[in-house]
């Protein structure tokens, strides 16, 4: 009984000790809360568009969308990193993000993004993220990314 006890005691100290118990500024992100302009293909803000943001991590994946305001704005939320027991382990963690705008024609893929899972603001060394990204310019690589878009 004291064996098993003493089992019990030492998995719940790793599991304090590896993360069981994550305060909010020591939370990591998949990807960071954000917010963006778009400028549409003919140069004029793009009111009205859906922006799709998906994500791959680790096998898993996810999508969410919003719709852009008159003057092309859009933000999306953070998403936090739900790691099991065994992913607390060091592995490789990059995140694969891509950005796309909906428009009746078809999607246009206009940011790829694949930084590493890190707390809040981690892909812009701590500040909030914001862009710009303009749908007539050519894709260059931006750091991280790879779009139409430049930090604020």
């Amino acid at each position: 009984m004291r064996r098993i006890l003493a089992l019990i005691c030492a998995a719940a100290l790793l599991w304090v000790t590896v993360g069981g118990t994550m305060s909010k500024a020591d939370a990591e992100y998949v990807t960071s809360p954000m917010s963006g302009v778009l400028i549409g293909p003919d140069g004029q803000a793009a009111g009205g568009v859906t922006v799709r943001r998906t994500w791959d991590w680790r096998g898993k994946s996810g999508e969410d969308r919003t719709v852009t305001d008159a003057s092309g704005q859009f933000a999306f939320d953070g998403v936090p990193a739900k790691r099991g027991f065994f992913q607390r382990l060091a592995a490789e963690d990059a995140v694969r993000t891509v950005f796309y705008a909906d428009y009746p024609a078809g999607a246009q893929k206009f940011l790829v993004m694949t930084p590493r899972v890190g707390p809040e603001n981690h892909e812009n060394k701590g500040a909030p993220i914001s862009i710009t990204c303009d749908l007539r310019k050519e894709p260059a690589h931006g750091g991280f990314w790879f779009g139409v878009c430049t930090l604020d």
